[in-house]
Order: structure tokens, then C-alpha cells, then sequence
């Protein structure tokens, strides 16, 4: 059965894992990837620590690998053709990074649920939680991005499955197991120092009222040594690690009580596992002792830390994830079991097992044919070739939720002059460029492309970036552009405001609509706005993924 379960959670995990490639449809995973092949350069200090870098010195180890294998077969004759085909198709780094860094990771998770349900429960319960685990809408979404939220997952559930041996076996082993797991639970995301509190209380269950016990503090030493093993550049530059954590703080704020519970987890796991599995951890610390106590301690601080100081992404919520589906299946296998008595109770019990299964499943379905369909962005691009004409100067709203056109050689170039007068990072900078340059079109359908925004001036820090114009009509006439992009994605009064000047000074040509009513409108799913919405009814309300998107022709 276990198994089962887990070829099932691989199943689901890899179909669609190519999605969007060779163009990139998620607005995180390039952050991870493009750190970790800079780190090629032979420049390890990643300059940004707004995520800890763990994740892409990890990606780093894997690429180094592909590159030797690539080497060996004839792939790459040396690092610049190495790096030449990335900017060419990185469509086989991705798939790495979301296998290596997503795919395995949440495989593991899977099994780690089971064997830490088996700590405190019945083979059953680990078994239905582990099922459970495997078909959650937002694991199995989730699995297909790269980003640390997977491998934090894992490091948490092996740092509880140790503290629980630590509890009763009460060996120095596992105190120190318990503490190298912590500290890469660190190192994977701050937050994981939330786990300090249940180490610190395993260990006073063991040895009352020891808080300067020696295995206490050898604990909390090796954590920290992991931890700065794995980043070292957090010491080596302490200047950017502080300003990236004051950025990262100052993006946090107080989310509600209830949102990540109607929200989140709600649309993340389904409104019943949700429901089954908070009055399972409930009852879990009445029933279960110390243990019951320490399970339920990491989810109640972490929650609160999301309530007062968080932000409102539903990914924010997987670390609670395997919590929750162990104690819905604790509550349904084994205090409901208990009082069912007769076949038809238990045949009934059944098949609410099953059924709770269902709005995950639906949910899951429906994702993965997202994942597989043809991205408006992908769709509006063709248009373009097919009916603008070729040079046509093209302006559009975003650099994300765009159409995937290309800035052509003659842009790029001018880049040069830009990066020559930024303070920082000119040597990398310049390097991407020239990469860029070497595989850059020179030919018939050539679209040089500006990107609106409201202050142009805060934008050059970005290659991607420029050239950044005004979010206005005479800003766009001035530079004589011809065609206008706008997307329904990202939404603000600056943009609201432009739209109306836009319909009166320019002329409606093609909208692209990924809704099965055709309308143009913003997302119902306010939040999540990285990939593929979380909320049910953005989700069924789509017939492919991407932002709606309506092309301009600008009045002469």
C-alpha cells in the first residue's frame, strides 16, 4: 500500500513537470536557478538572502554534475558552450531543479509522514495520512516549482521523527541528529528557528529542569554551525545578509487569524482533511502526553507567526501540511473507528475515507491539465508574429505577464552602456549580457519592446528591465511606439487610470481570455499570483493558465 501511495505521489508530481518550457511561468523559480548557475563564475557569496542561499548551493552541486556528465558525452565542449545553452533553451536546468529540488524533496515527504504518524499512531492512520499528503492540492502544485518549501518540509518532519527518538531513547545520537536536521531546516528557511522551541521542551520532558544541560547546548551549537556552514556567506557578508532580512521584514505583516485558515489550507488540503485535522491535534495533546504535546506545539507557534507576521502566500502553510493530514487520519482511523462497531459503521467510515480524498483529487486534476495547456502568454506571442508587422515598437505593462518575445540584438546591446555606470555586480551583469548577445535573433520579425512602469528611474538595477518607460499615452507616443500590451494580472490605480487613456488613444486589436467565458478580467484568486492559482473557483473558471492579456494598436 505504501508503495502504491508513493508511485501514485510520483505520478502526480511529474506530469506536467515540463511546464511552460522553455519559457519560465513562475515568478520565483529563476531567483533559485539563476543564483545558482552565477555561482559558476566562481563568485559563491549570492548577494541576496532574502531566501537563504542552502537551496541554490544545492542546485549549484547538481548542475556541476550535469556539466561533468555533459562534458563526458560531448554535450558541452567547455563552460561558455555550458552556459551558451542555457540562455539557448534552459529547459533541461529546470527540469533538474524541479526534480532534484521539488519532485524528490516531496516524494520524501510523503514517506516521512508515514514513518512519523507511525511514532505515535497506528500503521493505518500513518498509511491514510501519507495518502493524504500525496494527493494535496497544494503539495502536488507545489512540487513543480523551484523553491525551498519542499526540502523544508522534509527537513522538518526528519528533525520531529529524530526528537521523537531523542524522547525515547534519550541518546546523545539523536540529540545531535535532532539538531543537524534543525540547522538545515534553518538554513533551508529562517522560519524553521520555530522548531528551536520543540527541541528546547524534548529535552526538558527528558532531563527536568536541566536548562544548562551540556546535550541541551551541544544541540543548539551544532544547529548553528550547520546553519552557517551551509550559508557561509551569511557571516562573510554580513552587510547584505541584514539588509536583505530588514527587505524580507519589512514585507511582512499581520495576515488575520483567519486568513491562512479559509484560505490557505482550506483551498491547500480541502475544507474536511482541514476540519478533521484541527480537532486531531486538539485531541492528539489530551491523549498522546508529551509526545501529543511537542506534535502540537511546532503547528500552534508557527500559525501564530503567520497571524502577526507573515505574508499571505498559500505556500507559507506546507510545513503545517504533514500535520495536519496525520491528525485527520488519527481523529478518522482511530477515535471514529473506535465507535464503529458493526461491518456497515465501518464500510460507511470507508467510504468517507474515500470520498475525502475527492476535492483534492478534482483539484489535482484540474492543475495538471493547466500545467499541460498553452499559456495566453505563449498564444498572444504567435499572434504577433503572424499580424504585427516586423520592428513594430511593442510596450507592455509587466515583464512577466507578457507575450514571450524576445528583446532583439540592437536593445541588448545598448544594456552595455546602462550596466558600465551601476556600483554593483557589473562583472556578472556584463557576462549574462554577452550571453544574451551571442544567442540574440538578427533578422526579419524583430520587436524592440519597452516595459511601462510608474517610476522608469528605480528600474535599470535590472537587465530585464529595460528600457522602462512611463506607465502613460504621451510617455508611449513620445517614444514612438506602435503597439501596447496590457495584462490582467497585476492591478493598481496608476493602472486603472492608464487603461482609460489607453482605449481612447489607441485601438483595440486581439484580447486573449484563459477563461472558459472569454471575458477579460483579474484574477478571483487575489493572492497567488506566482503560477497556477490556489483558489477553487480561479481555478475551474480557466480553460489554460497564464493572465488575460489585450493588444493595443496605438492612434497615430
Amino acid at each position: 500500500m505504501l508503495l502504491f501511495i508513493l508511485l501514485l505521489g510520483l505520478g502526480l508530481r511529474l506530469y506536467g513537470i515540463n511546464f511552460g518550457l522553455p519559457y519560465l511561468f513562475h515568478q520565483d523559480e529563476p531567483i533559485v536557478v539563476n543564483h545558482a548557475l552565477a555561482y559558476g563564475t566562481g563568485d559563491l557569496n549570492p548577494h541576496f538572502f532574502n531566501i537563504p542561499p542552502f537551496t541554490s548551493y544545492v542546485l549549484f552541486f547538481f548542475y556541476g554534475i550535469y556539466f561533468v556528465i555533459g562534458r563526458i558525452f560531448g554535450l558541452f565542449l567547455d563552460s561558455e558552450s555550458y552556459a551558451i545553452s542555457f540562455f539557448k533553451d534552459p529547459g533541461a536546468f529546470y527540469i533538474i531543479g524541479r526534480i532534484v529540488i521539488s519532485v524528490i524533496p516531496a516524494l520524501l515527504c510523503i514517506l516521512l509522514t508515514y514513518i512519523f504518524a507511525k511514532k505515535l499512531f497506528l500503521k493505518r492512520t500513518a498509511l491514510y495520512a501519507s495518502l493524504l499528503m500525496a494527493v494535496s492540492f497544494i503539495n502536488v502544485v507545489n512540487s513543480h516549482y523551484i523553491y525551498p518549501d519542499m526540502l523544508l518540509v522534509v527537513f522538518t518532519l526528519l528533525f520531529y521523527i529524530n526528537i521523537f527518538n531523542m524522547l525515547e531513547y534519550k541518546t546523545t545520537g539523536y540529540y545531535v541528529l535532532s539538531a543537524v536536521f534543525l540547522g538545515l531546516a534553518i538554513s533551508t528557511k529562517y522560519n524553521a528557528a520555530l522548531l528551536c522551541p520543540v527541541f528546547l521542551l524534548a529535552h526538558l520532558f527528558i532531563e527536568r529542569d536541566k536548562i544548562f544541560s551540556r546535550k541541551l547546548w551541544l544541540g543548539f551549537l551544532i544547529s548553528a554551525i550547520v546553519f552557517i556552514a551551509t550559508n557561509p556567506f551569511l557571516i562573510l557578508s554580513a552587510g547584505e545578509f541584514w539588509h536583505s532580512l530588514r527587505q524580507q521584514s519589512e514585507a511582512a505583516r499581520y495576515t488575520g487569524w483567519l486568513h491562512h485558515i479559509t484560505y490557505s489550507l482550506k483551498e491547500g488540503i480541502s475544507l474536511p482533511v482541514l476540519i478533521f485535522g484541527i480537532i486531531g491535534l486538539f485531541i492528539n495533546v489530551l491523549k498522546k502526553g508529551r509526545k501529543g504535546i511537542l506534535f502540537f506545539l511546532f503547528p500552534i507557534i508557527f500559525y501564530l507567526v503567520l497571524v502577526f507576521y507573515s505574508q499571505p502566500f498559500p505556500r507559507y502553510i506546507l510545513v503545517l501540511v504533514p500535520f495536519l493530514c496525520i491528525a485527520a487520519a488519527y481523529f478518522l482511523l482511530e477515535l471514529v473507528w473506535g465507535y464503529c462497531k458493526g461491518k456497515a459503521s465501518k464500510a460507511g467510515l470507508a467510504f468517507i475515507l474515500a470520498i475525502l480524498i475527492l476535492p483534492n483529487a478534482l483539484k489535482v486534476i484540474k492543475a495538471l491539465d493547466l500545467f499541460c495547456s498553452q499559456d495566453t502568454r505563449v498564444i498572444s506571442a504567435g499572434w504577433i508574429y503572424d499580424n504585427v508587422p516586423g520592428n513594430s515598437k511593442i510596450a507592455c505593462d509587466s515583464t512577466f505577464f507578457k507575450p514571450v518575445i524576445k528583446q532583439p540584438y540592437s536593445q541588448l546591446k545598448e544594456k552595455e552602456n546602462v550596466i558600465s555606470k551601476q556600483p554593483t555586480m557589473t562583472g556578472l551583469k556584463n557576462k549574462k549580457l554577452h550571453y544574451m548577445l551571442e544567442i540574440a535573433r538578427r533578422g526579419f520579425r524583430e520587436y524592440p519592446l519597452y516595459f511601462m512602469c510608474e517610476d522608469p528611474q528605480a528600474q535599470g538595477q535590472f537587465l530585464n528591465t529595460m528600457p522602462a518607460i512611463a506607465l502613460s499615452i504621451k510617455a508611449i507616443k513620445g517614444a514612438g511606439i506602435d503597439y501596447v500590451v496590457v495584462n490582467y494580472a497585476a492591478k493598481g490605480e496608476a493602472k486603472e487610470h492608464f487603461l482609460e487613456e489607453l482605449k481612447k488613444n489607441a485601438v483595440l486589436l486581439k484580447a486573449f481570455s484563459p477563461y472558459y467565458d472569454n471575458k477579460m478580467r483579474y484574477s478571483l484568486d487575489r493572492f497567488e499570483m506566482t503560477c497556477l492559482p490556489a483558489g477553487s473557483e480561479e481555478l475551474f473558471s480557466r480553460r489554460c493558465a497564464g493572465p488575460a492579456l489585450e493588444i493595443y494598436k496605438v492612434k497615430k
